[in-house]
């Protein structure tokens, strides 16, 4: 789709140096023969520049299409707002198409709108293969230059280019969000990490360079390191750094790739997160400095789900960024909505979707602010789909939206960014400047003696540097390899006091007297027993105080040192927060401190706090996170006077805000790891004041609580015990780290159990030989030795074992090979020595050993040939990681929350989206699922396949302590099969990941399964043991979900379909053990009247339930008990008949186990005196005729008859002989005329005589 051109705006009509046509209609790649030269710096000022060609850059070298780039986007040239999105072409809930450039095109902007965005972001997580275009399979240099690949499409396909920076934990090995360990401080210049912090930059530097444009020209990158810094969800947020730290770190990275690296096509972008409430001194707190950075961005979602509209969110942005346009003007910098959009529980769902107008309410309100209307660009995230996704797709409830944003004349997209490279720009000259790079500003120094390190930049001709702590004696420095100012300070020992002192460092020379000061602390920080977070009197002033605490949503100066009583000299400090709220009465502030590691509080029974209140009513929050969820307590701010809140851990919920742990209690278990702790003041509103302070002091946990350790005894752990591989391609494929398998071989001659590793070596010389297994990462800080079986060959040789780290030094001990039985050899790793590098000499620490990445076996000889054995490799020693807990049960799907398909498919994408992936085969069926409900229909075609697969990614869920997996499948007639595969982290952490199969057989009806964990059969990677099941430390990590459809019957056709509904993982209903039956109800003994029914029930217990078989028999001893056809339910009916009168019935229960009767029931008719129904009748018949008298009567038992006559005139009624029935017949006589007939029924219970019927002869 193509919209009309803006007639309105700054955009000036430049012609292109060079234009392709696209094939997508109103896209057009743009690209210039324009390309860097370098140029004189000049100095910018609007008077003497009316045309704004000089700029404010961070690199005076930067190319011509970077300096422009820069003209470009600080002066909003392209008429609007940039509309960008991460992974703007890859990843997609849409199939891919062949896009403008005949590349293959994932684009949901693209199939919205029929344009793709004008910003294009990527990420260094592609370096390590995390996310595209990188692969675990290439070497970083591969993915640097893939991914310079995609950038140079990007620019080709008219997009501005930007990359953000998920970088490693550069300390722990983890990733991004691994805040462990303080890394800013390990990577500055000097620390013990700074190397790999060098080789990480060298392959964005990499990257940069290989950008290559076909002209030979560099894309113009905008690149954001360090972002949300603000927050302390990354390892270089605001509560893992001082403020020092995070700008010196900035500062060295943009140093280090541009006069180190020679990386000239970058802009440098600054994005803390918000919100601000428009506050600019928060806002730059952290900010580097003009020399350092080109782009002020603002980062901010909208994650809460209560309200219907986003006016709150899009208020909050629009007052932050109209305050960041400002910062940006004074400085002549680029202002940008750097990440924006709806995540968390706002995150944009299939359907059902508050604050539908989301994007054109957000642009809007931009547009209707004459500043925050000026941003360059705005860029939200990638849809990597499995329920993230950042824009609508086709057919979405918010589609329509999102056209209305693509259609506003102020938003830009790719096919109307214009000539970006054009315009003529030239550096601004940087000022001189000189620093203090380490320590940085704010750091503690704790050792007798440091480094200092100085960095003076646009200062040519100085020739004296000196650096001078306050009441010290001046430090000259000198210039060093490094491109530093550096000597050593002899701090002294009796200095190291935890008090601070300024330092300052001049520089004269050339024209130049420039100095710079910085705040150090001299001392360690004050160490509190278990249970206190602060006393406030280890700080000498202020600055110490902030370097260990974390001030959020205000300047580090709302902390400050206050005396505990104002009165009392000798009381001691309190900690004073200061709070100024913003009019839009939405503020909030606070401050807290990290536990690094966790403290144990199970111990106690609550947590005190001393309080000073302001009575402004304001909302009081003390918040715990204990267990990695935050809980909190509201003590008063309604009075004035000071007091002690005693909080119960009882007091203590779930913060409000964290709706996944809504339910959570604050258990013995969770306060064993208490993580961290703040205090906030939020705003209550209403004439509530905006300006105040409270006091708050002795925070310490107290009283008794239920102890809980945390810290079990630790198992070994196993490296290798050789009994898992079930071939020697597997064998080969562990132990082929450095491709030299062919000296190793899977022995059966073990040290114990069935197998063992075989080396032999061959080196008439001597020397080393060797093989190694790649752990990746493993942890083994904590533990004291490496332990192992040896079975030398008896000669004078050594076997070499290396431990390699993640700082890249390997650490060596030797065994002899002297003995040549199995014995068991304990390494302490105090024994292993520093090998390699030559120059490395630091010991094998704990902290080294938080990241074993690679175990070396070598035969380390003098001469001749020999074969050793190896076996059982642990890790010995140390206290065990803590107990997993048990998961969660939770729902994976019901199907019933999609309108379509496509909405399916977000959530059920991550196979099918991947470059490999086979494509979609899963779609909504409505009516299909369980009762009727909607399911999802997996439809297959085995023609070029013998499995296809549809998945779903969790991304960590823990199942552990779980049952299984549960769902509803109906076959269809497939005949084929089906298995709910899920995908867990390897047995030890390293390595790939392993996928578990659970099968299912697409045979039968339509039914509910269970399939347990227990059962599940790991079938990648390829060649482990079948036996094994997945450990618990496994299911706590579950990263995804997957439904595979396999072809198990070639036979049956090879496409179809089948149906799945109410997928969900928990516990299984409970299954009674094994049990013989067990007579539990008794039939009771029955009477009735006769043809009546009685009813008699029996029941039992048993497992596999028991059959029923009633029998009956005459009697009550000697007659035979025989089954009763028919009878075999709990329940037995019977109609009474004189059969049944004193017969006996009982129940055999039967199962697999044994059997059980009843007792035995009696079964009675009632008996019951004779009751005439119907009496005689008189009759009149004609001589010689039959007549018949009858009654019918109502008895039991039977009644016997008798009749009787009276005969004309008499009186007397006589027996008539032989009349013994119900009725009697006798022919009529002119003797009988007149004659009466009567009858008399008897039984046992009595007898009645019947009315007397005349008989009439004509």
């Amino acid at each position: 789709m193509t919209r009309p051109g803006r007639q309105s705006g700054p955009r000036r009509a430049l012609a292109l140096a060079a234009t392709a046509t696209l094939a997508l209609a109103g896209l057009t790649a743009t690209s210039t023969t324009a390309h860097a030269e370098p140029a004189a710096a000049t100095t910018a000022a609007a008077s003497t520049d009316p045309e704004g060609e000089t700029v404010a850059i961070s690199d005076p070298q930067a190319t011509a299409d970077t300096r422009a780039l820069f003209r470009y986007l600080r002066d909003q040239e392209s008429g609007g707002i940039l509309f960008g999105q991460q992974h703007a072409v890859d990843e997609s809930v849409s199939s891919s198409v062949t896009g403008p450039d005949g590349k293959p095109l994932r684009s949901d902007v693209h199939d919205v709108t029929g344009d793709l965005p004008g910003v294009f972001g990527f990420d260094t997580l592609a370096l390590r293969g995390d996310e595209k275009p990188g692969t675990h399979e290439n070497t970083g240099e591969q993915n640097a230059r893939a991914l310079a690949d995609e950038l140079v499409r990007a620019d080709a396909l008219g997009a501005v280019v930007t990359l953000s920076a998920h970088m490693p934990n550069f300390v722990t090995g983890g990733p991004y969000n691994d805040t462990a360990g303080r890394v800013v401080s390990h990577i500055l210049p000097g620390g013990d990490t700074h190397a790999e912090y060098r080789a990480y930059l060298d392959l964005v530097a990499l990257t940069a360079q290989s950008a290559e444009r076909p002209d030979g020209s560099l894309v113009p990158v905008v690149f954001r390191p360090f972002h949300e810094n603000s927050g302390s969800w990354f390892w270089w947020g605001a509560a893992h750094a001082t403020t020092g730290e995070y700008k010196e770190i900035f500062r060295f990275t943009v140093e280090y790739l541009r006069d180190v690296k020679g990386v000239h096509n970058l802009l440098y972008a600054f994005s803390p997160n918000g919100s601000f409430d428009g506050d600019s001194a928060r806002y730059l707190e952290t900010y580097p400095g003009d020399q350092w950075v080109d782009v002020l961005g603002y980062d901010n979602y909208e994650s809460s789900n209560a309200a219907d509209d986003s006016s709150a969110y899009v208020s909050a942005s629009v007052t932050d960024l109209a305050m960041v346009v400002d910062v940006a003007r004074e400085r002549g910098k680029i202002p940008a909505y750097t990440e924006f959009g709806r995540n968390g529980d706002r995150t944009i769902q299939p359907t059902g979707n508050k604050s539908l107008t989301f994007f054109t309410q957000l642009l809007d309100g931009l547009t209707a602010d004459p500043r925050a209307g000026q941003v360059a660009f705005m860029l939200t995230w990638a849809n990597f789909g499995s329920g993230q996704i950042y824009v609508p797709y086709a057919g979405h409830e918010m589609a329509a939206d999102f056209q209305a944003l693509y259609d506003d004349e102020a938003s830009v997209f790719a096919s109307q960014t214009g000539p970006r490279f054009d315009l003529a720009a030239s550096p601004g000259a940087q000022e001189p400047f000189l620093r203090v790079v380490s320590p940085a500003d704010g750091a503690r120094v704790t050792t007798a003696t440091t480094t200092v390190r100085a960095r003076l930049t646009a200062a040519p001709g100085v020739d004296s540097v000196t650096f001078t702590p306050a009441g010290g004696d001046p430090l000259a420095l000198t210039l060093d390899a490094d491109g530093y100012y550096s000597a050593t300070w002899d701090v002294g020992e009796e200095n190291l006091t935890n008090r601070t002192v300024q330092a300052t460092v001049t520089a004269t020379g050339g024209g130049h007297d420039l100095s710079s000061t910085v705040s150090l602390i001299l001392g360690a920080a004050p160490v509190l027993p278990v249970g206190t977070v602060d006393d406030f009197e280890g700080y000498g002033d202020d600055l110490a105080l902030r370097a260990a605490y974390t001030v959020a949503n205000a300047t580090s100066s709302a902390l400050t040192l206050a005396p505990h009583d104002a009165s009392a000299p000798d009381a001691g400090h309190a900690a004073r927060l200061s709070y100024d709220f913003p009019a839009s009465r939405t503020g909030y502030l606070g401050f807290g401190r990290s536990f690094a590691p966790t403290q144990n509080w199970s111990g106690f029974g609550q947590l005190d706090v001393w309080i000073d209140p302001d009575g402004s009513g304001h909302k009081l929050v003390v918040q715990v996170q204990a267990g990695g969820v935050a809980f909190e307590a509201y003590p008063s701010l309604t009075g004035d006077d000071p007091y002690v809140a005693h909080l119960p851990w009882s007091t203590f919920a779930p913060a409000p805000w964290d709706t996944a742990n809504a339910e959570a209690t604050l258990t013995w278990e969770r306060l064993a790891k208490v993580g961290q702790v703040f205090v906030y003041v939020n705003d209550a509103g209403g004439t509530a004041p905006l300006t105040g302070s409270i006091l708050v002091d002795d925070l310490k946990a107290s009283g008794e609580g239920e102890y809980v350790d945390p810290e079990p005894s630790a198992d070994p752990i196993v490296v290798d015990d050789f009994e898992s591989y079930a071939d020697e391609a597997a064998f080969d494929a562990a132990w082929g780290n450095r491709a030299k398998t062919d000296r190793i071989a899977l022995s059966t001659d073990a040290g114990q159990g069935a197998q063992a590793l075989a080396f032999t070596y061959d080196h008439a010389d001597g020397g080393w030989q060797d093989v190694a297994r790649w752990l990746g990462g493993q942890d083994w800080s904590g533990r004291d030795a490496l332990s192992l079986r040896v079975k030398g060959d008896g000669s004078a040789n050594q076997l070499a074992v290396q431990i390699g780290t993640g700082s890249g030094g390997y650490y060596l001990a030797q065994v002899p090979l002297t003995d040549t039985s199995w014995h068991a050899v304990e390494i302490p790793f105090s024994s292993f020595a520093p090998s390699w590098p030559p120059e490395l000499t630091d010991p094998l620490t704990d902290a080294r050993l938080a990241v074993v990445n690679e175990l070396v076996l070598a035969s380390s000889s003098t001469s001749g040939a020999g074969t050793f054995g190896v076996d059982d490799l642990t890790v010995v020693g140390g206290d065990g990681a803590p107990e997993i807990p048990d998961g969660t049960p939770e729902v994976l799907d019901t199907f019933d929350a999609y309108g379509t398909t496509t909405d399916l498919r977000v959530m059920w994408g991550n196979i099918a989206e991947q470059a490999w992936g086979d494509g979609w085969q899963l779609a909504l069926a409505p009516g299909k699922g369980s009762g009727g409900s909607k399911a999802g229909e997996f439809v297959y075609d085995f023609t070029s396949t013998t499995y296809l697969q549809e998945s779903r990614w969790l991304g960590g869920h823990s199942w552990a302590g779980l049952d299984g997996i549960t769902a509803w499948v109906d076959p269809n007639g497939s005949g084929q099969s089906l298995s709910l595969r899920f995908r867990t982290a390897s047995a030890d952490g390293t390595g790939d990941d392993w996928y578990w199969d659970l099968p299912v057989p697409l045979t039968g009806a339509a039914r509910t399964v269970h399939a347990a964990f227990d059962d599940a059969v790991v079938t990648y990677p390829n060649g482990l043991d079948q036996a094994l099941r997945p450990t618990r430390a496994q299911l706590a990590k579950v990263n995804e979900v997957i439904l595979m459809a396999t072809q198990a019957d070639a036979s049956r056709p090879a496409t179809g379909s089948f149906f799945v509904d109410d997928l969900s993982v928990g516990d299984f209903p409970d299954e009674p053990a094994p049990a013989a039956p067990a007579v539990t109800t008794q039939p009771t003994s029955v009477s009735g009247t006769h043809g009546s029914t009685v009813t008699l029930t029996a029941a039992a217990s048993g497992q596999p339930a028991p059959t029923v078989r009633w029998e009956q028999r005459r009697g009550t001893r000697h007659g035979t008990w025989k089954p009763i056809p028919g009878a075999t339910s709990t329940t037995l009916a019977l109609r009474l008949t004189p059969s049944l009168d004193g017969a006996q019935v009982r129940a055999v229960f039967t199962n697999t186990l044994g059997q059980a009767t009843s007792d035995a029931a009696t079964v009675t008719i009632t008996r019951k005196a004779p009751h005439l129904l119907s009496q005689p009748a008189s009759a009149t018949v004609a001589r010689g005729a039959a007549v018949t008298f009858r009654v019918t009567v109502d008895a039991y038992p039977a009644p016997t008859y008798q009749w009787y006559r009276q005969s004309p005139g008499r009186s007397t009624w006589v027996e008539v002989r032989g009349a013994t029935c119900s009725s009697y017949t006798t022919r009529a006589s002119a003797g009988l005329s007149g004659a009466r007939f009567r009858v008399v029924v008897t039984n046992e219970k009595g007898r009645v005589t019947s009315h007397a019927a005349t008989l009439r002869v004509r």
